[in-house]
């Protein structure tokens, strides 16, 4: 039972880790892409913000008239980099933070830039990188594109509140293990008391004691059969009662048949002894009638032989 009460225990865990780790992956993947996404959403409103302040500094080549807003852009926390180029990709204007640098925009760029009016530039920089380069198109309605704005802002921030993400994500998957660890252990040995109840109960049925119940309140399959494992032990009880008591029963009857027998035994033997001693009084007449036969037959034989000598002495004398 313990080897059971361990798969079972085992078997918990996994399942709950395996669900806690694809839930929580699954979490801080869907955050972190919606936030992204809302990153890259609010860098294209400030790109489109810049392309609209810029209309006229593109027509008059003068930067100074939207120096407000660029500077507002430019102190903005998660701007790295901006810029507002001609139709033919000349910078009119463009400030980076200290230490980052970019690279120049090529003709292939514009031209998606134009075709499309908003674009990320994903091609030169991959999903892993720690900034978005986002381009829109400068147009006033249906006229022609005269320029473009471009802007990348970092992702630092959005990566660190996914790492804070993470970090307080495995807190509370690790407090939710323990806390349904211990709710799976009791839930295990829930399972497993009534099955050693069962197992122990079942020893004593099988070695004799056939008068012990297993007593299980579960209101489930084992609760069913502990309730069989009783009535099996009832039957064989029950069944242990009658043959003792046939047994008593046949033990009764053959004693009695025994003391007739050995009664019917003593009659036979005074019968036998009596016509033993008729026979033996019998052969002893017949003893007696054989010597009294036998000696008056030698005198019979004793006188026949005095008369032949008589008729011998006669005859003689003559």
């Amino acid at each position: 039972m313990r080897t059971l009460y361990s798969k079972i225990l085992i078997t918990f865990c996994v399942l709950l880790f395996a669900f806690s780790a694809l839930f929580l992956a699954f979490y801080i993947y869907r955050t972190y892409y919606k936030s992204k996404q809302n990153a890259i959403e609010s860098g294209f409103l400030l790109a489109e913000s810049l392309a609209h302040a810029s209309e006229f500094v593109i027509y008059s080549q003068d930067p100074t008239f939207a120096l407000s807003v660029f500077n507002g852009i430019y102190e903005a926390e998660n701007v790295l980099y901006f810029a507002v180029y001609t139709i033919d990709g000349a910078v009119i204007y463009g400030r980076a933070k200290p230490g980052f640098t970019i690279s120049e925009p090529t003709p292939g760029i514009l031209n998606q830039v134009a075709s499309v009016g908003r674009w990320q530039n994903k091609e030169a920089f991959p999903e892993n990188c720690n900034f978005c380069d986002l381009w829109v198109a400068i147009q006033q309605g249906q006229q022609p594109i005269i320029g473009f704005a471009r802007i990348a802002f970092s992702l630092d921030k959005i990566r660190q509140e996914r790492n804070q993400l993470i970090l307080w994500g495995c807190l509370i998957d690790f407090i939710s293990f323990f806390f349904v660890f211990a709710l799976a252990r009791s839930l295990a040995k829930s399972i497993v008391k009534p099955l050693c109840v069962l197992n122990s109960g079942v020893e004593k049925i099988g070695k004799g004691n056939l008068k012990h119940r297993i007593d299980i309140k579960t209101n489930d399959e084992i609760e069913e059969l502990a309730r069989s494992f009783n009535q099996m032990a009832q039957g064989l009880q029950d069944s242990q009662n009658a043959l003792e008591e046939a047994k008593n029963i046949l033990e009764i009857k053959v004693n009695a048949r025994t003391r007739e027998l050995q009664e019917l035994n003593k009659g036979l033997e005074g019968k036998v002894d009596e016509r033993t001693k008729e026979l033996r009084n019998r052969v002893s007449e017949l003893e007696r009638f054989h010597r009294l036969t036998v000696g008056r037959e030698l005198k019979m034989i004793a006188l026949k032989k005095e008369l032949e000598k008589l008729q011998t002495r006669k005859r003689n004398q003559k």
